[in-house]
């Protein structure tokens, strides 16, 4: 179970815990992993860590609105992680679209040494023990009061999970993204190019 030195860091540092996972059998279904003979594909969990970091996201957006906080909020990520720049390119492209709400809510994105923030172990450690879990708990291995008990001492109160059925909305979502940087681009150049014939004339 969670050690007793993640438990105090948490209870210290953290005001609430939301933990989101992925699918990796769904991940690799949409998104297959690099294959060396046709050098197509992504690298190993990129898409995973990506996902699952983009469930959690969204209740935060969601807490943030609820108890009146309107300061934009600052995510920090662990620096190794392989899909850090799918991260930080969906919440960039996140402050753009009218869509999504609550998007002034989003502030900095940033990665951070694990071994230098005390915050990130205690979060390293709260994702490995909830994975196993929340693994066991849709196994039947435990029971759902274990779970809960489990979810209780560590202060997780939302748990997200990114699934096969889950992946059509999250493709869409994707393809609005891509649409809105279009936009965005255009709009930029259209700007780019309005001030350059002013200045022509």
């Amino acid at each position: 179970m969670l050690e007793q030195r993640a438990i105090a860091v948490i209870h210290k540092h953290v005001l609430f815990g939301v933990l989101g996972f992925a699918e990796i059998a769904a991940c690799v279904k949409r998104n297959p992993h690099f294959n060396s003979e046709t050098k197509e594909g992504r690298r190993p969990f990129s898409t995973e860590y990506a996902f699952a970091a983009m469930t959690a996201v969204s209740p935060i957006l969601n807490w943030a609105h609820t108890y009146g906080h309107n300061e934009p909020i600052n995510f920090v990520f662990e620096d190794g992680g392989a899909g850090k720049g799918l991260i930080y390119n969906a919440l960039t492209d996140m402050r753009k679209m009218p869509s999504v709400e609550y998007r002034h809510l989003i502030g900095s994105v940033t990665n951070a040494d694990k071994t230098l923030v005390t915050q990130l172990q205690a979060a390293d450690s709260l994702v490995y023990e909830g994975c196993k879990v929340v693994t066991d708990r849709l196994a039947n291995r435990i029971s759902p009061s274990s779970m809960l008990e489990w979810l209780d001492a560590a202060k997780v109160y939302i748990v997200g999970f990114m699934d096969d059925e889950k992946f059509p909305d999250t493709m869409r979502r994707g393809m609005e993204i891509d649409e809105a940087k279009e936009k965005f681009k255009k709009a930029q150049r259209d700007k780019a190019s309005k001030r350059k014939d002013e200045n022509e004339n």
